[in-house]
């Protein structure tokens, strides 16, 4: 695929002292996709005003030539004062007319501006002396991509840039890290495109469930607008440290399901929202829940319906209502069945929404109305409100938190509200997920909120653990590693790669499993994904070697974090292990010494691992 991307100086990637960094969003895109992406970005431009603005820049390129087009542009439009918003959409719009002109089938991407924080630390509603704010930016590249029949990417939605921290010194553009970050952001977002979410096989969704250590089911708000608020379409996202999330599909035979929960029995997946509930084994025949119990006469605002388990392991479902007052209720569940009983008991709480219960040392736990929280002896209280330091902002009619969700990771609890700031025009209840930590055992004192990253706007969903033991694949257990060598013969690259990548995730998997039993640490499954969308000797293919050799060294050296940290030591030096260093192959050419390059990994790697082995098998003698 070939995409150009157009934009001003943060497209082109000016850095410190006017020098361009060496992860412009293009680059990035282009190694992570495997696409050829031309970087058409430009310093200082803005879209309708100057010799280089969008739309001058469009009038050089025919777009029949391109697949796709990504457009970001509003700083310089902010900055330099040059221009108001009737004339950044009348722009925006001339633009885009002849982008389709060229190419009706062109993949149009809008992109809105990154956070500046040049004026009032940020502030998106300062306005320059022309009247126009970043609010208004942002918001008039929405609409123009939804006018248009364009996707669009917000970096409101996105927890990358939430401080000026992420910035250089100018407060305006990125830093190295931060381009690089970005620029991985829009991959994943083309790579995660919603109409793609879809596999007709669905064992590849269950497969991709068990790529991930945590996974969230919510629903995408995406397409909502002031004649259709409540648009939602059910979905399901993976993550590995619970703040950056991958997309894995959306679930349109749910309906119009939103506030989902997800919980798991044997090898059922129970679903259940407002207003329905589902059971699934695979993600492709749902079996519909009897939740006529949740509609009773005189109530309504009957929202949120969630499962949680007593201290005795047993099911329950909580949910609230309203009869002139709001309430907490919750009933009984029995997941073998699916069938619920002894509805609408009264919790004794203070009358909130969107409640979530969950257990810790004895204790029950209840958030309500986002950042409220509660503890118990009892699921039906009384609950005593817990006094934290986390700040109460926007508590006002067009800003408020609400959603407050939980999933523990070791001794953190994350802690997961929709931020509602009502920036879908028109859409008093639109917003962003943000997420903020604290102690398990110390829920007064939060680390303050951030935005979740992931190529769609997550809202309010359930978090679990991912269940690695019902993996429907489970992987083998070897005891030493042997990789093969790259012949001289350059069109068996993939074939090596992939083999030899296979072969060293299960060996790392075998020695985690020996931890697991030894030291009684947590699970470190893991995976990397082989899947090559083509067999020739290509950029695709030599991104596809240097992601999996840089994934590989990653993976080996976190094993050998921790057998440092338990005090294991080198059976050759009796010190402690020697981190694993490879030289990536980058080379543009696969010859002779991309082969020598890539073959010495090999070895390597191979050495390495087998040295965790022989440390291994001291304490396994006789078994």
């Amino acid at each position: 695929m070939k995409i150009l991307m157009l934009g001003d100086s943060i497209t082109h990637g000016y850095t410190t002292g006017g020098g361009v960094t060496p992860y412009t969003l293009a680059s990035t895109i282009a190694s992570e996709t495997g696409n050829d992406v031309i970087n058409g970005g430009i310093n200082g431009t803005e879209v309708f005003a100057g010799d280089d603005s969008f739309t001058t820049e469009v009038e050089q390129h025919n777009f029949a030539d391109y697949d796709m087009v990504m457009i970001m542009y509003g700083s310089n439009d902010i900055g330099r004062e040059g221009e108001t918003i009737d004339d950044f959409k009348r722009g925006y719009q001339q633009g885009i007319d002849k982008i389709l002109s060229d190419n009706p089938k062109i993949d149009l991407r809008l992109i809105t501006m990154i956070p500046d924080y040049r004026h009032d630390n940020g502030n998106e509603d300062w306005k320059n002396k022309l009247g126009l704010s970043q609010r208004m930016v942002n918001d008039a590249v929405k609409e123009i991509a939804q006018k248009n029949g364009g996707k669009v990417f917000d970096w409101r939605a996105n927890g990358i840039i939430t401080s000026a921290d992420q910035l250089l010194p100018d407060h305006l553009h990125p830093t190295d890290a931060t381009y690089q970050a970005m620029g991985k952001a829009l991959a994943n977002w083309i790579k995660d495109d919603s109409p793609q979410l879809q596999p007709s096989d669905n064992t590849d969704i269950l497969s991709a469930i068990y790529q991930y250590k945590y996974l969230y089911f919510g629903f995408d708000p995406e397409g909502e607008t002031k004649d259709n608020p409540w648009k939602a379409t059910p979905i399901l996202c993976g993550s590995d440290d619970g703040i950056n999330w991958t997309a894995i599909i959306h679930l349109p035979k749910l309906g119009n399901l939103r506030d989902g929960n997800i919980a798991v029995y044997k090898d059922w997946y129970y679903l259940i929202g407002t207003s329905w509930g589902y059971r699934t084994k695979n993600f492709k025949d749902f079996e519909e829940l009897d939740t006529s119990f949740l509609k009773r006469d005189g109530f309504h605002d009957i929202w949120a319906p969630e499962f949680f388990t007593d201290l005795q392991g047993n099911w329950h479902i909580v949910w609230c209502a309203n009869n002139g007052k709001r309430h907490v209720y919750v009933c009984d569940f029995d997941p073998e069945t699916g069938t619920a009983s002894n509805t609408w008991q009264q919790v004794d709480e203070d009358g909130g929404i969107d409640p979530h219960i969950w257990t810790h040392n004895g204790k029950y736990f209840l958030s309500i109305d986002g950042y409220w929280l509660y503890q118990s002896d009892s699921y039906l209280g009384p609950f005593e409100l817990i006094k934290t330091d986390m700040v109460h902002e926007g508590e006002n009619k067009t800003h408020w938190y609400e959603a407050g969700e939980t999933m523990q990771i070791d001794n953190t609890l994350y802690f997961y509200m929709d931020h509602i700031d009502g920036s879908v025009p028109g859409v008093a209840d639109s917003g962003v997920m943000e997420v903020q930590t604290a102690n398990i055992d110390d829920l007064t004192h939060w680390s303050g909120p951030q935005q979740v990253s992931c190529s769609v706007n997550m809202r309010h969903g359930s978090f679990i653990k991912v269940n690695q033991q019902n993996d429907p694949t489970p992987e083998p257990t070897v005891s030493s590693l042997s990789l093969n060598q790259l012949s001289d013969d350059p069109f068996t690259l993939k074939q090596n790669v992939t083999q030899n990548v296979t072969s060293t995730v299960v060996a790392i998997n075998s020695i985690y499993k020996f931890c697991e039993r030894l030291l009684g640490t947590g699970s470190n499954s893991v995976r990397i994904n082989t899947a090559v969308k083509n067999d020739g000797l290509d950029r695709v293919l030599r991104n596809f070697v240097v992601r999996s050799i840089e994934l590989i060294q990653q993976e080996v050296n976190e094993a050998v974090a921790l057998f440092n940290a338990n005090d294991f030591i080198s059976i050759k030096t009796g010190e402690p292990i020697e981190y694993l260093s490879l030289n990536i192959p980058t080379m543009l050419t696969i010859d002779s010494d991309y082969k020598d390059t890539l073959n010495d990994d090999w070895q390597r790697i191979e050495d390495k691992i087998n040295e965790l082995f022989a440390i291994i098998k001291q304490f396994t003698k006789g078994e």
